[in-house]
């Protein structure tokens, strides 16, 4: 669903009402259309519904008996903050209970890889099409980039040309997660990488069909599937991750990056907290806390505040002394 619904039942005026304000806000996930296009079709075939109560909201969220309870519960949880611009507009309107299909949010733990293993996967990927050997070299700079600035997928196909400035050796980053621009600086060798990249590509496809800069056979934007696939297949090759296990995605690459950072800054006794906004706009995360939580998730760092708060002699409520 690439636009917003249209609407019929009793609730049709504030839903549209509702979806435009979001749209002019920039909502733009299509999940969040679809769970309240859910609700107006139940309101729907129900005629005898003329207000969203907890009752309308739990029968619309648990529509799908074969759903997850998470699924259940973001089902809800976009039932519920369409009711709470309702009680804005109406007295009488009642706010649907925030605990109800609750999911606490649990983040699994992240995958870090080490330099080599990465170094690993860019050779093995190289290898990915002996037929097509462009196919391999655009992934095997791909996991590069991503490696050394912490890119997401998406930010990665979605780069053009005019995107890549080798003179000033930064990469723009164009409305991406969020809703959000940002200016990425990046490493002379990364840049040299992506230069020679561009040039082999040139040669290959004179004629470009998109202004990508990440092309795939047909000469168009590399897609995010793509490069997905490429990234488990060669971590498949590589012994990183099971036939049909879990394993290091893409995204471990961006895990990686932030924990190499702070691992750094750890190592030359930077103070972290200060150094977490930097960090944070870099990567384009929307809250600091997405970029402290890998403090506390993985062990070597861990480890390393362990060792500088026994260097300053640091002693938290449950060290101290009874």
């Amino acid at each position: 669903m690439k636009t917003p619904p249209t609407f019929h039942s009793v609730l049709a005026d504030r839903l549209t009402q509702y979806v435009t304000l979001r749209t002019r806000m920039g909502m733009r996930d299509t999940n969040y259309w679809l769970y309240l296009r859910e609700l107006d079709q139940y309101a729907s075939a129900h005629p005898e519904i003329t207000q969203l109560t907890q009752e309308v909201a739990i029968a619309v969220a648990c529509l799908h008996p074969t759903n997850t309870e998470t699924q259940w519960a973001r089902r809800y949880t976009t039932i519920r903050q369409f009711a709470d611009y309702l009680v804005g507009l109406d007295p009488t309107m009642r706010p649907l209970d925030p605990y109800v299909l609750h999911v606490r949010r649990h983040r699994p733990p992240a995958d870090i890889l080490t330099w080599a293993q990465i170094e690993t996967l860019m050779h093995a990927v190289a290898r990915i099409s002996p037929k097509h050997p462009i196919a391999g070299y655009t992934l095997r700079v791909i996991i590069g980039l991503a490696a050394c600035t912490g890119m997401r997928i998406g930010e990665v196909a979605g780069l053009d040309r005019a995107d890549v400035d080798a003179t000033t050796h930064v990469i723009q980053i164009r409305q991406t997660k969020f809703s959000k621009s940002r200016l990425v600086p990046v490493l002379p060798d990364t840049m040299d990488a992506l230069t020679q990249y561009a040039r082999v590509r040139d040669v290959t496809y004179p004629t470009p069909r998109d202004p990508a800069f990440f092309l795939n056979q047909r000469a168009r934007r590399l897609d995010k599937s793509t490069i997905e696939h490429g990234f488990v297949w060669a971590a498949r090759v590589c012994a990183l991750r099971a036939a049909d296990g879990p394993g290091p995605h893409f995204h471990s690459l961006r895990h990686t990056y932030a924990v190499r950072c702070l691992e750094g800054w750890y190592r030359d006794g930077r103070e972290i907290m200060s150094l977490l906004p930097v960090l944070a706009t870099y990567m384009g995360h929307a809250r600091y806390t997405d970029t402290a939580y890998y403090i506390t998730a993985v062990p070597e760092l861990l480890a390393l505040a362990a060792e500088r708060r026994d260097a300053a002699g640091w002693l938290t409520d449950m060290e101290a002394p009874q």
